[in-house]
């Protein structure tokens, strides 16, 4: 019977047995110390196989979360294919799922085809490939298990695609990314250098916990060193200060040698070969080597040449270099555009007002959430102003002069990429569908602007017809606790073309752990499947139409994915598309800022505008129309009404009235497209330049005519469409 040892105290006993196996496979495992397996085995970073008190295997593993690496796998071969790998490695599963890291790193050297088909069957899929030693000039191939511990995407095996969501979890959303950085971060800001303002930006980003920042033990060794002479730094406080900055730890002696050569040979290359490196040059390596032995997200330096080396050290650590200009400049929050507009209905309704909050109605916020039986802790954190430099954005929507729906956020940052929201709203309130998908709109319209985000949102417990609503800007539950309901979504805020589609993927790869296919595939129909990776490995497939919902407001201009061009009158296209190039002064009616909204036109053009196909709105010449395609958007569903049944919430996410309605069409029915994911064009698209790409033919555009998947790209590309 085998037994795989775990605990430390039972672990160093057999360092001897390790260390021999180890060596007698140095060719495949390479030469370690017998203090590097004592050093594992006390950090609990060794599992030893055994069987009746005799040596089977062992595995010796390392990093952080959220990530695992494995260094060894051993089993003598007495007990090869007696299941001893596979019951190490389930071990190693087991623990990395407990510290909530969410992929295991093996490894793997192509040349040995016994082991990769061993990590195969483990289900370690093939992630990329790197080159080994010198010495040996192997190919090592990185294999990748991804794990079923808390991630921000974990896709569950449901038996329909409908039953697909994408299961957030709650747990790992707020981790800020951790930064390593150099004494002259410091020293910028102490010494009012050219640097300060950046340097205290990221300063008052760590505080807020935006970001985490460490520092390797070397920082406090060379601040006594470089206190030497200089009476500008005789200061014990700031040597008290640098003593009291989180400390990552150094990695063992030999990971410092072996990274340390390497580094060097990448940052100073001619100084390493000659052995000419200078105690500064040491210094630096000495930084790096923590920073890539712990896994920080970022390392802040204002050294040429560790920066100049930035690609590289990127691909090969996965540690991005950055100055701390650019880390601070990325922490400046997205400008918060125009206020929102107030809203109005083409019939009498009472209008809804959008209020930014200050002092004056923070009063009648707190009543609202008291009113909703909403826990202090949360008030505390929904009302917040937020630090000073970055305030939180704060909306109250008012309705018959009754305040209806509460909305607060963070104010997104491209070096976090996570923001976490509060909505909470009067179910009493007549309209509150409607008021509150108005709400969800300018959220994230704001959040998602400049680039993808996630977003964290907090509703009230017991209001489910908020999650309903909620669910149609593609938030799903996280987690359901005493304190509400937690939802999450990825907001990617852009139309992508298929020379885009390796960027997106990698971004949506970044955020949500989500493998999308590396080649755009075909467009099979609305209802055409997607095949994704998720976290835990798993191979799934979802309909276009639900993927796009998920990451909404989103379009994906897939190969053979059809488009259409919609006319539309200047003064519909200002009110239902928010295409208007002036701000607007007065109320707006409401369809344009709700996340779906409804184009009336005649049941005949309905053929062209079917669900999935992506639309572009050309405004017509009359009233003073620009004459080009100014938005474009996604179908969602299209039917025939006849005009006396259209309900008034239709109508609500339409701009039309009862005179206008009567003469889109002359017969009794009329047309209904449903729409949403609303982007208006950076570069609008001229009428004689749409019919140079053939994308219109020489008639007038008095009604939808549709375009190939070819021409959507070029549109696409021209218009550069965003929220």
């Amino acid at each position: 019977m085998v037994t795989i040892l775990r605990e430390p105290v039972e672990v160093v006993s057999w360092i001897a047995e390790v260390q021999a196996a180890a060596d007698s496979e140095r060719d495949s495992l390479g030469f370690l110390p017998q203090d590097v397996y004592r050093q594992a085995a006390i950090q609990g970073k060794l599992l030893v196989a055994t069987s009746t008190g005799e040596y089977a295997g062992h595995l010796l593993f390392g990093g952080s979360p959220p990530t695992t690496r494995v260094f060894q796998l051993f089993v003598t071969e007495k007990y090869r294919r007696a299941g001893v790998g596979s019951r190490l490695v389930e071990t190693l599963v087991t623990l990395a799922e407990r510290d909530c890291c969410f992929r295991i790193i093996a490894r793997v050297a192509a040349d040995l085809q016994d082991a990769s088909q061993f990590w195969e069957r483990q289900g370690f899929w093939e992630s990329g490939t790197s080159l080994g030693g010198k010495s040996r000039n192997r190919l090592i191939v990185i294999r990748e298990k991804r794990l079923d511990s808390p991630t921000l995407f974990d896709l569950a095996d449901a038996p329909t695609t409908s039953d697909h969501d994408f299961q957030l979890t709650d747990r790992s959303f707020n981790s800020s990314p951790t930064y390593g950085m150099d004494l002259n971060v410091l020293l910028d800001l102490v010494q009012d250098r050219p640097r300060a303002g950046a340097a205290a930006r990221i300063f008052s980003a760590a505080f807020a916990n935006t970001i985490r920042l460490f520092v390797a033990p070397e920082f406090v060794v060379e601040l006594e060193r470089a206190r030497a002479g200089r009476p500008d730094l005789q200061n014990d406080t700031l040597l008290d200060f640098a003593t009291s900055l989180p400390q990552h730890p150094l990695p063992p002696a030999l990971s410092m040698t072996t990274l340390s050569l390497e580094l060097g040979s990448i940052i100073f290359p001619d100084r390493t070969a000659k052995g000419l490196l200078r105690p500064r040059d040491v210094s630096d390596l000495r930084h790096l080597t923590t920073a890539v032995h712990n896994r920080v997200a970022g390392y802040i330096t204002s050294e040429e040449a560790i920066l100049r080396r930035r690609p590289l050290l990127f691909r090969r650590y996965g540690l991005d270099v950055i100055g701390p200009i650019e880390l601070a400049e990325s922490l400046v929050p997205a400008a918060w555009g125009d206020s929102p507009p107030d809203t109005a209905r083409p019939e009498a309704f009472p209008e809804t007002q959008v209020l930014a909050v200050d002092e004056d109605t923070l009063n009648t916020v707190t009543t609202l959430l008291a009113k909703l039986a909403t826990p202090r802790q949360v008030v505390d954190h929904a009302i917040s102003k937020g630090q000073l430099q970055c305030p939180r954005r704060r909306l109250l929507l008012v309705t018959d002069e009754k305040p209806a729906v509460f909305l607060s956020w963070d104010p997104p940052n491209r070096a976090t990429a996570n923001v976490e929201a509060f909505l909470f709203a009067d179910a009493n309130i007549e309209g509150r569908e409607s008021i509150t998908d108005q709400a969800l709109f300018h959220l994230v319209q704001d959040v998602c602007s400049l680039f993808p985000v996630m977003i964290r949102l907090h509703i009230p417990r017991g209001a489910t017809w908020l999650e309903d609503i909620t669910s149609r800007f593609g938030f799903r539950a996280a987690h359901k606790g005493g304190d509400g309901v937690v939802l999450q979504k990825l907001a990617l805020g852009r139309a992508v073309g298929v020379g885009d589609w390796h960027t997106v993927r990698s971004t949506i790869n970044q955020l949500c752990k989500v493998q999308i296919p590396p080649e755009a595939p075909s467009f099979g129909g609305p209802h055409s499947e997607l095949s994704l990776v998720s976290p835990s490995n798993t191979n799934l497939s979802i309909s276009l139409l639900e993927f796009e919902e998920l990451l909404s407001p989103a379009i994906f201009a897939l190969i053979g994915r059809p488009g259409a061009i919609v006319p539309i009158r200047r003064q519909f296209a200002d009110e239902l598309l928010g295409a208007s190039e002036q701000s607007k002064l007065f109320a707006r009616l409401e369809a344009g800022v709700r996340g779906r909204r409804v184009y009336f036109c005649t049941p005949r053009a309905l053929k062209s505008l079917e669900p999935g196909t992506i639309l572009f709105f050309y405004e017509s010449l009359k009233n003073e129309g620009r004459g080009a395609i100014v938005a474009c958007g996604r179908s969602v569903e299209t039917f025939i009404k006849e005009k006396p049944q259209i309900a008034s919430h239709l109508r609500a996410q339409g701009v039309l009235g009862d005179n206008q309605l009567q003469r889109v069409s002359q017969q009794v029915s009329v047309g209904v497209l449903v729409f949403d994911s609303v982007m208006k064009f950076y570069n609008s698209v001229g009428l004689a330049k749409a019919r140079e790409l053939g994308c219109v033919d020489g008639r007038n555009l008095v009604t939808a005519q549709r375009i190939d998947s070819s021409k959507v790209g070029l549109l696409l590309g021209l218009g550069e469409p965003r929220v």
